[in-house]
């Protein structure tokens, strides 16, 4: 009878550690331009232990997060997205991961100058 009791007591102790762990939901601002940053920005939420979901809308640029607070916190969730190169919340982009990117920032400045560029001839070298 004793080691029912100890069984059972066990088995509720178990069972109610998983109340206590709190699920937040919040949003914030990133700054990005394309579904390749969207991936970028999301994949970058997710690397934080503790996250359960992030969905970013690039329309609105308002990123939504769910997360154990027990586990991690938005500060942490933002810093992992500027790190990986697109602003978040109060936190500034990492200059080196954005000038890094492969997506629509990057390949925008990249067609700009081939405009400029066209205006030279194909064997003249930039000044």
């Amino acid at each position: 009878m004793k080691t029912i009791n100890k069984i059972m007591c066990i088995l509720f102790l178990m069972g109610s550690t998983s109340v206590f762990a709190q699920s937040t939901t919040t949003k914030f601002s990133i700054t990005g331009g394309c579904e390749g940053c969207q991936s970028k920005i999301e994949s970058a939420a997710q690397s934080v232990n503790g996250v359960t979901a992030a969905k970013w809308d690039k329309d609105t640029q308002i990123m939504e997060v769910t997360y154990d607070a027990a586990t991690t916190s938005e500060a942490a969730i933002q810093q992992s997205i500027a790190n990986a190169g697109y602003g978040a919340g109060s936190y500034k982009a990492n200059a080196e991961a954005a000038k890094n990117r492969d997506c629509c920032q990057v390949i925008e400045k990249k067609e700009d100058n081939r405009e400029l560029d066209k205006t030279r001839r194909p064997d003249e070298k930039p000044q």
